[in-house]
């Protein structure tokens, strides 16, 4: 058995043992050393656990070896410092190993992991263009194919970091005239020719895009590509994340050169980027122009019979252009559309655009939906109409004759503006006979006199953008 006491070596009196102080003398007659032990076998633990982090694990265990060997000296809760001497060597070593490690590999110049990039989000300012919002890729030089002596440069840049549908459903096959979702920068520089298969796919949502091609020694590919999308695409009503994978094989050996993959935007199907006053990406609105729906037909009807006119023929340039246009007016107010203003899209610098079918049914429209709306109905009898954009706002126009230089020009918005009788009675006295339609036809013009001498107008021209391969929506 332990003693029960235990005898100052200072005075030789009798004490407790659980005693720290002399109770004769008043020295301390249980020397130190147990704090150090505990915490030798905490940083050991720490060291242990945390040995995998590149170098910041041999810290605590070197720290828990100096405790550790301090705590034994002292002959004070050996068990605990020996164990935390005993974890402090397994840290450091196991610390080092990793530290050796990651040296080895980078002075071969090999990277250790392929990590993504942050990627930004979409809510920031475009460019004029379709194919703003570039993002660039990593580069990976000396990549480790075939164990040839020389390397590819592989260079990528995501052109659409956003995905419209309107765009997705008219690029794909446009890769030659410099359209696409990626676009590739390769440069051989090994001895030999390589054959390579590009493919790109954004998952559950396109095909997979293949593209074959042959870079010979010392030369550079300039390669887009565009995968044909689902049509479940078309279908997408909120703007949601997407899986860009990118891959580049030697068809050759049959063996993958590099693998990469990104996180991409979708945005709702009505949704439209505008560019800069006077960009190429805004004629993408010509796609919401869709003089072939049904509903737009449906609208013509009631343009043949004007009250105030009589029966119109609406025959496009073979009639009375202007009495078509006056007629069309009042068939969208005898259907009790109105403007009213709507929310931006799904994206801050998106808006939302509703189809021509989709304003006649909810019978209102904001000026884009308006001037598309009223130039789908021009377009079906045959009038080339032009979309007027100015700074936030748009308004319609049409082309006095085919070709011609001369327009007349509509503020859509006062589309039932003057909804009950008392109301068009009292302008129709204060303009002098002047009845809705004229004077939306002058706000028009005054619109586009004013905004020209200012120089910031962009007009659409609706037959242009139909030879550019801008079709209607489906």
């Amino acid at each position: 058995m332990r003693p029960s006491e235990i005898f100052c070596r200072f005075c030789g009196a009798e004490n407790n043992r659980k005693a720290i102080f002399c109770k004769n003398c008043g020295k301390r007659i249980k020397p130190k050393g147990k704090g150090l032990a505990i915490t030798s076998l905490v940083l050991g633990t720490i060291g242990v656990a945390t040995y995998w982090l590149e170098g910041i694990g041999i810290i605590p265990a070197i720290l828990a070896f100096i405790f550790g060997l301090i705590a034994c000296s002292k002959r004070v809760a050996r068990g605990m410092a020996i164990i935390g001497l005993a974890l402090g060597i397994i840290g450091m070593v196991s610390s080092g190993y990793i530290i050796y490690s990651i040296e080895t590999q980078q002075s071969k110049g090999r990277p250790l992991s392929r990590q993504k990039t942050p990627y930004q989000t979409p809510y920031q300012t475009y460019e004029s263009s379709h194919l703003a919002g570039k993002e660039k890729g990593i580069k990976y030089s000396k990549t480790p194919a075939l164990r040839k002596k020389e390397s590819l440069d592989i260079d990528y840049s995501i052109e659409q970091k956003i995905l419209l549908p309107v765009l997705c459903n008219l690029l794909p096959g446009k890769e030659e005239q410099g359209v696409g979702i990626v676009h590739w920068k390769i440069k051989n520089n090994w001895a030999t020719p390589v054959n390579l298969r590009l493919s790109v796919e954004v998952e559950g949502w396109s095909d997979l895009a293949v593209r074959p091609i042959l870079i010979k020694s010392g030369g550079t590919a300039d390669i887009y590509q565009f995968p044909t999308f689902k049509d479940k695409l078309m279908e997408n009503t909120r703007l949601c994340s997407a899986t860009l994978r990118l891959k580049v094989e030697d068809q050759d050996e049959n063996e993958i050169l590099f693998v990469e993959t990104k996180t991409i935007h979708i945005a709702a199907k009505g949704d439209m980027v505008w560019g800069k006053l006077g960009g190429d990406s805004n004629k993408l609105i010509a796609a919401w122009v869709t003089y072939n729906d049904p509903e737009v037909l449906k609208v013509l009807s009631l343009a043949k019979e004007d009250r105030w006119w009589g029966r119109i023929n609406v025959s496009g340039y073979q009639g009375d252009v202007y009495k078509q246009m006056r007629g069309i007016f009042f068939a969208l107010e005898k259907l009790g559309i109105s403007y009213v203003s709507t929310p931006r899209g799904s994206v801050e610098t998106n808006q939302k655009i509703n189809l021509p079918r989709e304003s006649i049914r909810q019978k209102r429209a904001n000026c884009i939906d308006g001037a598309v709306l009223y130039a789908s109905l021009f377009e079906a009898i045959n009038l080339d109409p032009v979309i007027v954009l100015v700074p936030g706002h748009a308004f319609v126009g049409v082309r006095a004759s085919p070709n011609s230089n001369q327009c007349y020009f509509l503020e859509t918005t006062r589309t039932g503006a003057e909804w009950d009788y008392i109301t068009r009675a009292v302008r129709w006295l204060e303009t002098g006979g002047y009845d809705a339609f004229d004077r939306a036809y002058q706000f028009g013009n005054d619109e586009f006199i004013y905004y020209t001498k200012l120089g910031q107008i962009q007009i659409i021209d609706i037959k242009e953008c139909r030879n550019l391969g801008i079709r209607p929506m489906r």
